[in-house]
């Protein structure tokens, strides 16, 4: 899933998606344009993509509680299908389309809006235009390499829940062919909340990893790997706040977005101290990521129970791509129990495991070690058999 951008169109008073438009779209506005209507079209170079290319949307819902809880979107290239999607917040889309050779001719990019509604039918008053979505950037991105060759059917060993840690983690090596410790230092957190850190934990494990105990949403998740994390640890992001359940600093992280924990007690340090601290971890925790992203060795976990629909995570995907060859790992709760444990590829460079039940947000160190543990001995064994 190596790639490239090759138009990247931005929306709003300050960008440049007049020189694009097709119908659909009313006058811009700070940072987006609403689509107005139930289609919209744009018209763009048909990329050179020989090994095929992703359509990618960021854009957020017109919505109405009660009246209207999402907008549903279909994505047309040249009159060819490619995708949908049901947009509940703001948040980005990619979807796949066939290789071209790029003659030189434009593309013509439709996004079929059936819901459209007018904001004065809503209760707004005043708006009479029909809108569905406010669209921030589309972009092009064309694959580099071919894509891997997904390997058929699924790995869903399942651990017996009823077993002790210690028993767990010796099966769990055992069916993964490597030590406990080996097996699961395989994996990072990349999206999602502290469950993931919380299961290193429990099993004695305790990386340095840059988002291991923090909410790394995926748009901002996005954003921050396009940039390469620029500007992460600047003292002016960083605000530094005590848990009111704990003796613990927190931070939150402005420029993209983070909450994360420090496990530094009052008594260690006080406030102004923490502020330089954190700069610094954050600029050498940022390094690391983005070299173990390079390698493309580890298995990135993406934990996010939203709507199950794979074009939310294929902009993650091709955004850690960009720096190197990755996995990701999108975690998700299992709808029944034959879905435990069970890891299968959606996509290449993205697999989809089902964990028997995940931890409830007010304590995510509840969580299923049986299922963690069954999903990533089988993440390990489909990706080894992707790879013979």
């Amino acid at each position: 899933m190596r790639n490239r951008i090759v138009t990247d169109i931005r929306f709003g008073i300050e960008g440049n998606a007049a020189d694009f438009h097709g119908d659909g779209w009313s006058g811009p506005e700070p940072g987006f344009t609403w689509t107005e209507g139930t289609r919209a079209t744009l018209r763009i170079p048909k990329p050179v993509a020989p090994y095929g290319a992703f359509l990618e949307l960021r854009c957020g819902p017109l919505l109405c509680a009660g009246a209207l809880d999402e907008q549903r979107v279909t994505a047309f290239v040249d009159d060819r299908p490619i995708g949908w999607a049901r947009v509940r917040s703001y948040g980005i889309l990619a979807w796949f389309f066939e290789p071209n050779v790029g003659d030189g001719s434009d593309t013509v990019v439709r996004f079929e809006l059936p819901d459209a509604a007018r904001p004065i039918d809503l209760g707004a008053p005043g708006d009479d235009r029909r809108l569905a979505l406010q669209v921030s950037s589309v972009r092009a991105i064309v694959l580099t390499e071919p894509p891997s060759r997904l390997p058929a059917g699924e790995a869903a060993t399942w651990l017996d829940p009823l077993a002790g840690d210690a028993a767990l983690l010796a099966a769990a090596g055992a069916m993964a062919g490597l030590p406990p410790v080996e097996l699961l230092l395989g994996f990072e957190g990349i999206s999602g909340d502290c469950e993931f850190g919380f299961l290193l934990r429990r099993c004695g494990v305790e990386p340095l990893s840059l988002l291991r105990f923090a909410n790394g949403r995926l748009e901002p998740m996005v954003r921050a790997l396009d940039e390469g994390f620029d500007g992460l640890g600047d003292p002016e992001d960083l605000a530094i706040w005590e848990r009111p359940d704990a003796d613990e600093w927190m931070v939150t992280e402005h420029r993209y977005g983070l909450s994360y924990h420090t496990w530094v007690s009052r008594a260690e340090a006080d406030r102004d101290a923490m502020v330089p601290r954190e700069g610094r971890r954050l600029r050498f925790l940022r390094r690391k990521l983005l070299e173990d992203a390079a390698e493309g060795r580890k298995i990135f976990v993406c934990k996010d129970d939203g709507e199950p629909n794979a074009a939310r995570i294929l902009p993650l995907v091709l955004a850690l791509n960009r720096h190197g060859p990755c996995t990701i790992l999108w975690i998700r709760a299992a709808d029944s129990a034959g879905d435990r444990g069970r890891v299968s590829y959606v996509a290449p460079g993205l697999m989809r495991g089902w964990v028997d039940r995940l931890a409830l947000d007010e304590n995510t160190a509840d969580l299923s070690l049986a299922g963690w543990l069954s999903v990533c001995v089988n993440a390990v064994l489909l990706r080894r058999r992707a790879a013979t």
